[in-house]
This record gives structure tokens, sequence and C-alpha cells, in this order.
């Protein structure tokens, strides 16, 4: 019953959440990392190649013009997954559609609850 309730806990404790990605993004990660039983992500360094496995990676694109943009990643764990999470509010919520980003194929959700796309 511990699994089974910590599941339920951990669901009611974010249902209502909304409105700050920002604010609640990492916070979720690290609470799904202990329910599920694994290693949360650790902090980031100055040198991004010893950046395995953090918040917020630093991204740079090349823009094609001689320009470079600079962006990161909700959650980066080298190997193995990107993590890009978006959350809106309850307003948000009523016009949630599911999308497919044209550039990267990532299919996900364009508003509404935080939901981690990987």
């Amino acid at each position: 019953m511990g699994a089974a309730f910590g599941i339920e806990q951990f669901i009611a404790e974010w249902r209502d959440t909304g409105g700050s990605e920002l604010a609640n993004t990492q916070s979720f990660i690290n609470g799904l990392c202990r329910l599920i039983g694994v290693e949360p992500p650790r902090g980031s360094r100055t040198d991004d190649v010893q950046n395995d496995y953090v918040f917020e990676r630093r991204v740079f694109q090349d823009n094609g013009d001689g320009t470079v943009s600079f962006g990161r990643i909700d959650c980066y764990k080298r190997g193995a997954f990107i993590l890009e999470a978006k959350q809106g509010s309850d307003a948000d919520r009523c016009g949630s559609a599911w999308k497919k980003d044209p550039v990267s194929g990532v299919i996900g959700v364009e508003k509404g609850p935080l939901i981690p796309v990987v």
C-alpha cells in the first residue's frame, strides 16, 4: 500500500498547481524522482561538459545567419532524455491542445497542467 499511497499523494499534491512552470518544474521533478526511487538532477557546473544530469542545461543554436541563440533545457540527462515541462493556469487548461512541434517533432501539450514532455 505504501507505493500506491505515495502515488496518490503525489498526484493530489500536484493536481491543482498551475500558472508557474518556472516555480514548479524542479520541485515536481525532484518529487517524481523520490517517488520512483531514482536520483534527482545534480547541481550545474560552470563547464557544460560536466553537466550530465542537471536542471536548466545551457544550449546554443546556430541561427544560420552568423548569430547564435542561447536557451535552456528544463531537465537534461546525457544519453537518456531531454525534458521540457509545460504548465499553464486554470484558464489555459480550457484551451489545452496536443500539438506536434514542426521543428523538433516532439508531441506535447501546448497549454495545460504540468506535463513533462520527454
